[in-house]
């Protein structure tokens, strides 16, 4: 999320770059006066007057969005690599930038509901803070009745729930999961710049909730099914590798326990696949998980059959 004033600044740059006078710039829109004073104030233009004001850069105003978006990303990107070491558990990493950091306003994308909340989780791993004054922290800041009314849902709330959902007790995720479940089956629409990468992420760590609390894998097992359909559909056709071992095997797991075997065949030919393609056999192969399912009677058979028929497994997920 970009703050309103930001943009407000973003524009001005842009006037300049295109030497444009401020006279001319706010002619029959706003009088000089005032389009200085929220220059000088970093105040936040009423929208219609960003939007004409749009209009003279001789832009469309999702242009300049897009535009402010990239910039915005460019001038805090310390916020964007702080997410990503925070999410990933590179705690040095994160130690070493979070030093450098200003702290007070944060400015990217990834927003001022998201990042402080993040941050406290950062805190929480470093044995800073308690566990339940972190996830206190995130539930202060959202509404979660309010969130499970709405038809839409932004990114910035929803890796909040992600972060609740892997952290909180039983009772909070069992709040969480029906709003999540309905961003996933696109129940509730999702504003995100990286939509795949997002959903993608919500389905990972919600199937691993599911499976990590036996109370709530049987509240919610009617989801399961239709929930790893979609990952491996996703994951497929976005080519997005994080947790998929992880994912594979849940869903070999699961479909065994149900008695699935046309499921069980095919999850088990996707595991295979990946541990080979992607050069981890060696290293999968010490593990319980993957010695236990060789030692199949049936695995030959469903490995031999996999590689017969892999690209129609393929195309029947892109499909």
């Amino acid at each position: 999320m970009i703050k309103k004033e930001r943009l407000t600044k973003l524009l001005d740059e842009l006037r300049q770059s295109k030497h444009i006078k401020v006279y001319d710039f706010t002619k029959d829109v706003i009088s000089e006066r005032n389009y200085r004073r929220y220059i000088n104030e970093e105040q936040s233009l009423p929208f219609n007057v960003l939007v004409e004001l749009v209009n003279k850069l001789n832009m469309q105003m999702g242009d300049f969005l897009i535009y402010a978006l990239n910039k915005t990303a460019v001038d805090f990107q310390q916020e964007i690599y702080l997410e990503h070491y925070i999410q990933t558990g590179q705690l040095e990493e994160a130690d070493k930038l979070f030093e450098e950091m200003d702290h007070d306003a944060y400015q990217t994308h990834i927003g001022n509901l998201y990042l402080p909340i993040l941050v406290q989780k950062y805190f929480y791993l470093k044995k800073q803070l308690s566990k339940d004054a972190y996830v206190s922290y995130a539930l202060d800041r959202i509404d979660l009745a309010v969130l499970s009314k709405q038809t839409v849902i932004d990114r910035q709330h929803l890796e909040v729930l992600i972060l609740l959902l892997e952290d909180a007790d039983e009772h909070t995720q069992s709040l969480i999961i029906p709003i999540i479940n309905d961003v996933i089956t696109q129940k509730k629409a999702l504003i995100s710049f990286k939509t795949n990468v997002d959903m993608n992420h919500a389905i990972q760590v919600l199937i691993k909730t599911l499976f990590s609390n036996e109370s709530l894998k049987s509240i919610y097992h009617a989801l399961l099914p239709s929930l790893l359909e979609l990952s491996l559909s996703n994951t497929v056709n976005s080519h997005l590798e994080p947790g998929y071992k992880d994912f594979l095997t849940y869903s070999i797991t699961y479909f065994k326990e149900s008695n699935d075997i046309p499921s069980y065949r095919r999850y088990v030919y996707y595991f295979m696949s990946f541990i080979i393609s992607n050069g981890y056999f060696e290293t999968y192969l010490k593990e319980p998980f993957t010695q236990i399912l060789l030692n199949d009677p049936h695995i030959q058979d469903i490995i031999n059959e996999g590689i017969q028929y892999g690209y129609s497994l393929v195309n029947e997920v892109k499909s």
